[in-house]
């Protein structure tokens, strides 16, 4: 049989479009006749088996060329997570899809079709731990001194920042820092290579498409952590009254180290918040604790992506930077403006420069993660999770390879990150040592009955709740992320529908990964998730808060890394598996497909569905505190202003905020009313819609008055304005 030829002159036919062409536009030239084989309807043999055959070898190709196991496993887990979300909440069949997309990911990977990113191996340099004892020794001298500087003030029985315990402080961390860091440059060696930079003639940048990527992804975080700021979240609610009225001590010189109020505090955001009113002139505002809180949620990206890159590639770091920025998660705990941010915008340079020493055996990272690791111990409580994982990381790098020599770096490199943290931790270390039953109060009324009383589990029963909250917290991700309205979508998975399938196949691919090979770092992600999750995990007396995504946030650092690994190797398997140009772009409209859908749903859910969430949970002070601001700034004074005090309605302390006086409370409760008589007039009271009885009360001591509806924004939230001429 004679190969087919399609340019041979005996079969170039005609084709339909040159027909209709020619009959269309008729002053082209008369319509091609069509030959009697194709008129009839018939194909010569030859023809029509060669087709065929080419369109079976064709379609053989594609098959063969596209990863089918890789596409298929991400397929299911996305259909899966479709099937958890709170719109159809079938878990069975979620469960059930998810299960397949495991095992064809188990096929797919058993195969070589998919191939987990890895990272260029370790390049541990030589330390020959050697230290200035000079400068060592005198900054530790000074720390001993600093130490007992910061004791509890005699007089107010607080523990304060002073000029001097300051000044002893940051010194002695100077000097130790100067003791131990390596590589030592010289003063005239750093000035000789700033001399030779700035005598260059050219200066090249080089700028690749992938940091035009990293780049655009960074913007795209960066709007999604600051866009309609003020709605949201728009409003504040009692723990933010708390933190505002300890900046106001802070501002009034009580420059606290912790602080009691509220089962007691550490202390980093309320000098942050007091920095920010000094430098904004934004004022003891819900604005001023966004602005830090925000800042923080956009610090934490770069080492998103370096860590990701250190544990993968520069696409795993790309991708994780990338999901974190966008997800609503995140985002909230940002935008909510208390503490919860700092846990894993901490975390994340922690774990980056715990990593990258790891494997370069580079002291400074060391260094720079015990400096983080101090730091953000001052932030928030479950923050004290991160250093229970740095000492299950130190050991897992060591039990990789069980040797004499690799045990000693890493001890030696444990006790670097331990003292230079230590150093850093210092002033609440002295608060730890002195007054423990203060230092330890939130965690001990979550861990231990001293609370929750005979209420809590007791002997072997703790451990059952401990075990479904571990449960119940990894469920967070891709099924419920708890009832804390504050920060979540009540009973909505924490991840939209990209990242949860994506951290399922994440998950698995390093289970497989870990289990073959040993990984360190495969350790650190298995293990992170739960280490991470403790402060909400262990909330034994209250198991009711698991999960909570505010305390499990420094998860967040781990989850994503994870999400981001499972996509980049699906997107490498159709890229390498297809090959040449074609399956470069076939990856790529995939990999932006993804993102896209993850942008739009996240979107959505942080924008749209989060506040349709939190408005009517959080009560309107704002609205409230806006009419006393009018009334105090035309006809009356503060002092001629009450809000009529009313079970579970607003927080007066917050009215007054909002109105410009964050030391008054504007309440007053019914049965002092008469008491208001002694005040010149006019005078304002507002009064909670179905509080019929207070309504009732101002009209028989002040009849002259009159009352208005005020409209607010959640209608259910309307008020009364009563006004006293």
């Amino acid at each position: 049989m004679a190969d087919f030829d399609k340019d041979s002159p005996e079969l170039q036919e005609p084709s339909v479009l040159d027909y209709v062409r020619a009959r269309l536009m008729p002053w082209r030239g008369p319509a091609p006749e069509i030959p009697a084989e194709l008129s009839s309807g018939v194909v010569p043999a030859v023809e029509e088996e060669e087709i065929s055959k080419g369109v079976i070898r064709s379609c053989m190709g594609l098959s063969e060329g596209l990863p089918v196991r890789s596409l298929g496993a991400l397929g299911l887990a996305l259909l899966g997570q479709f099937l958890l979300m709170p719109s159809l909440r079938q878990p069975l069949a979620g469960g059930f899809f998810f299960a397949l997309a495991v095992g064809l990911l188990v096929w797919a990977a058993s195969s070589g079709e998919l191939v987990l990113a890895e990272p260029a191996g370790d390049q541990e340099s030589e330390d020959a731990f050697e230290v200035r004892l000079r400068p060592l020794a005198a900054g530790v001298l000074l720390l001993l001194v600093a130490f007992f500087a910061f004791s509890r003030n005699p007089q107010s029985g607080e523990f304060l920042y002073t000029g001097l315990n300051l000044l002893l402080w940051l010194v002695g961390i100077g000097l130790v820092l100067y003791a131990l860091w390596l590589p030592r440059l010289s003063p005239a060696e750093l000035l000789g290579r700033i001399r030779t930079f700035l005598q260059r003639e050219d200066w090249e940048i080089r700028f690749s498409r992938h940091a035009g990527l990293v780049l655009l992804a960074f913007i795209t975080a960066v709007f999604f952590r600051v866009f309609r700021v003020g709605e949201v979240v728009p409003e504040m609610f009692s723990d933010h009254a708390e933190k505002l009225l300890d900046v106001y001590d802070v501002l009034e010189g009580h420059t606290k180290i912790f602080f009691e109020r509220n089962t007691g505090r550490e202390g980093l955001q309320f000098h942050l918040i007091a920095w920010t009113i000094r430098l904004f002139g934004t004022g003891i505002s819900f604005l001023s604790m966004k602005i830090g809180t925000i800042f923080f949620g956009i610090f934490m990206l770069p080492y998103m992506y370096l860590l990701g890159r250190e544990l993968g590639n520069k696409n795993v770091g790309l991708l994780a930077m990338l999901l974190t920025g966008v997800s609503y998660w995140p985002n909230i705990l940002a935008r909510v403006a208390l503490r919860f941010i700092l846990y894993p915008a901490f975390a994340a340079p922690t774990i980056y420069y715990l990593v990258r020493g790891l494997r370069t055996g580079k002291r400074h990272y060391f260094i720079l993660s015990g400096m983080f690791l101090g730091i953000g111990l001052h932030g928030y409580s479950p923050f004290r999770a991160v250093p229970v994982l740095v000492v299950v990381v130190f050991v897992l790098y060591w039990l990789q390879r069980r040797e004499r020599a690799r045990f000693d770096r890493a001890f030696v490199w444990l006790g670097i990150v331990a003292f230079v943290s230590l150093t850093v931790f210092l002033p609440l270390l002295r608060v730890w040592v002195q007054a423990p039953e203060i230092f330890n109060q939130r965690m001990a009324s979550r861990l231990t009955a001293v609370e929750a009383g005979d209420q809590m589990a007791q002997g072997w029963s703790l451990a059952g709740v401990f075990l479904k909250n571990v449960w119940d917290g990894l469920l967070m991700f891709n099924w419920d992320s708890g009832d804390i309205w504050v920060n979540t979508i009540v009973q909505a998975p924490s991840l939209e529908i990209v990242s949860g399938a994506a951290l399922i196949l994440g998950v698995a691919l390093v289970v497989g990964r870990y289990v073959r090979q040993g990984r360190w770092e495969d350790g650190l992600l298995l293990w992170g998730i739960p280490i991470l999750m403790l402060p909400s995990t262990l909330s034994l007396a209250y198991p009711h808060e698991n999960p909570a995504p505010n305390r499990a946030g420094g998860a967040a650092v781990v989850v994503f890394i994870l999400a981001a690994m499972g996509i980049e190797a699906v997107l490498r398997a159709v890229r390498q598996r297809v090959g040449g140009k074609f399956g470069f772009r076939l990856a790529t409209v995939l990999g932006i497909g993804l993102v896209l859908i993850a942008i739009g749903q996240n979107y959505l859910l942080t924008f749209n569905t989060f506040p349709s969430h939190y408005v009517p949970n959080a009560k309107n002070t704002s609205e409230l505190g806006e009419v006393i601001a009018q009334f105090t700034g035309t006809v009356g004074s503060p002092d001629q202003a009450w809000v009529v005090a009313f079970p579970h309605w607003v927080d007066t302390r917050l009215v007054g905020i909002n109105a410009g006086f964050p030391t008054r409370d504007f309440a007053i409760w019914e049965e002092d009313l008469e008491e208001t008589l002694l005040v010149e007039s006019p005078k304002l009271f507002l009064v909670k819609l179905d509080d019929q009885t207070g309504l009732e009360k101002l009209q028989v001591l002040y009849p002259e008055g009159s009352f208005a509806l005020y409209p607010a924004r959640t209608p259910e939230q309307s008020f009364i304005i009563y006004s006293i001429p």
